[in-house]
């Protein structure tokens, strides 16, 4: 097995070659190097210190298992992490949530082998290319793990749920003697 380090993954990777090395690769990227990660992120500013500090750590492992079929298939294995700043969707404060992903990978030919495949295949299937974009896998995979509804276990501040609307509690009011209307009515036939 042949182990690489580097600081972001490659957006050129040779799969089947990395493969048939058994390769390993793992890093730790800036998150500013992500756009569509951090875009619904709560905004860093180019000066932000968690900009430049916080880490998309990753890894990936190659690996082509011989089965009975005639060639060799090629999977990758993928895992990344990164703890992001987003919005509380209860208290609307900062929450850091902790996003991970880990994914296994096979590749096929052909985009028609992969849609052939697809309903009857439990891993995920990808098309197999000399120029595969490692670095565009890790952010898709972080996407589809960030949460829906980002929130605290428990909210740093105790939540208050009302609204008070002036024109409400007059209808409301009103409402709650219906016949003072006809009351004032009979009042100015006289």
């Amino acid at each position: 097995m042949q182990d690489f380090s580097a600081s972001s993954p490659p957006k050129a990777l040779d799969v089947k070659a990395f493969a048939s090395e058994n390769g390993a690769l793992d890093g730790a990227d800036a998150l500013a190097h992500y756009p569509r990660l951090t875009a619904d992120l709560l905004k860093l500013d180019d000066a932000s210190p968690s900009r430049d500090s916080t880490k998309v750590h990753w890894n990936a492992e190659g690996q082509l298992l011989k089965t009975s079929l005639a060639a060799p298939q090629v999977w990758l294995h993928l895992g990344a992490q990164v703890t992001l700043p987003m919005t509380c969707q209860r208290c609307l404060n900062t929450v850091e949530m902790l996003v991970e992903a880990k994914r296994s990978f096979r590749f096929v030919s052909s985009e028609q082998e992969a849609e052939f495949e697809d309903d009857e295949a439990e891993e995920d299937l990808l098309v197999l290319t000399k120029l595969f974009d490692l670095h565009a896998l890790v952010e898709d995979e972080l996407l589809m793990a960030m949460p829906m509804v980002p929130m605290h276990d428990v909210c740093p501040e105790p939540q208050v749920f009302a609204a008070q609307d002036p024109d409400f509690e007059l209808q409301e009011a009103a409402a709650s003697r219906p016949f003072a209307v006809l009351a004032s009515l009979k009042g100015d036939k006289h």
